[in-house]
């Protein structure tokens, strides 16, 4: 029972801080939360309210835990407060809570599920569960020799003091809350500077794909006009063995100079050149000059024949 002790005082200190005039025509007919609400909190609603209407408060309850309980009530006191403040003695007051009040229609069901939905009470429920300890403590602690005014005197400093403590932990949360603020700017830069830097690897990346696919291109047109490359580590080197006049000139002398007067002409066959006229060595024919163009591929000029005597 002392749990609903506790939740009877927390919901008197909430009709204290959230409809202060409902409170104060409560208190001054002596109606305490537990003349009306003890079967709200022992039954979920469901020893006075309709099915659907308990219904809903039961998947809230799954859903946010025992602070929705507080949260109904205080909806459904503060939506009927006209009316509550309309009776002017005990009995009718607590008849009205207990027997009107529940007949909920669907416009003021959705009203007070709606409002629920937008409550938060936890940090108050929490700093009045501990302000009731506290008051337990006091009183259990007070000598018996004080008189009723002395010890609402004592109680209102320790109401006092724990206000100040309350004001305390406010000011220390608003504290934590800016620097939240600050480290949540911080890391949106953060975000922002991520964001620029993936979109300039992202640049790069691509500029590094066409700059491959150039190189490749190159390398396709160097293998066309005949000049090998080969990579190494990405790295092109060129091997340049090309077919060009020079290379003719280079290997003319190695074929003979029978080809170069062919090429020369520019019809690609062979000239007949009449042999070297010397002196006839008995009836020894002379020997016939090779045929440019048919001979072999020589890398030195025309020998005359062994057997032919010099001119000297």
């Amino acid at each position: 029972m002392i749990i609903l002790q506790i939740q009877m005082y927390q919901l008197s200190r909430l009709l204290h801080d959230y409809h202060r005039d409902l409170y104060v025509h409560l208190e001054q007919h002596e109606i305490g939360p537990s003349l009306y609400a003890a079967p709200w909190f022992l039954t979920a609603f469901a020893s006075h309210f309709p099915l659907g209407f308990v219904a809903r408060v039961f998947d809230m309850l799954f859903l946010q835990g025992s602070e929705v309980i507080f949260k109904v009530s205080l909806s459904l006191l503060g939506s009927h407060k006209p009316l509550i403040l309309q009776h002017d003695s005990l009995e009718s007051i607590v008849d009205f809570i207990k027997t009107t009040l529940p007949n909920l229609g669907l416009v003021q069901m959705e009203k007070t599920i709606n409002q629920v939905c937008e409550m938060d009470l936890s940090k108050q429920l929490q700093a009045y569960e501990v302000e009731y300890h506290v008051l337990q403590d006091e009183l259990c602690d007070t000598p018996a020799h004080l008189n009723q005014s002395q010890r609402t005197a004592q109680l209102e400093r320790s109401n006092q003091s724990l206000r100040q403590q309350n004001l305390d932990l406010l000011e220390e949360l608003q504290v934590s809350q800016a620097r939240v603020c600050c480290l949540e700017g911080q890391v949106e830069g953060l975000a922002q500077s991520e964001a620029l830097l993936r979109e300039q690897v992202f640049r790069l990346e691509e500029e590094r794909n066409g700059l491959r696919g150039a190189v490749t291109h190159l390398h396709t047109l160097l293998t066309a006009l005949g000049i090998h490359t080969h990579t190494t580590h990405g790295d092109f080197n060129l091997d340049t063995h090309t077919h060009s006049a020079a290379d003719g000139d280079g290997q003319g002398d190695g074929q003979g100079d029978g080809q170069g007067d062919g090429q020369g002409d520019g019809d690609g066959q062979g000239v007949d050149v009449p042999a070297r006229e010397g002196p006839r060595l008995g009836n020894v024919p002379q020997r016939e000059g090779p045929r440019l163009g048919q001979g072999t591929a020589m890398s030195s000029p025309l020998l005359p024949h062994p057997l032919a005597l010099s001119e000297h």
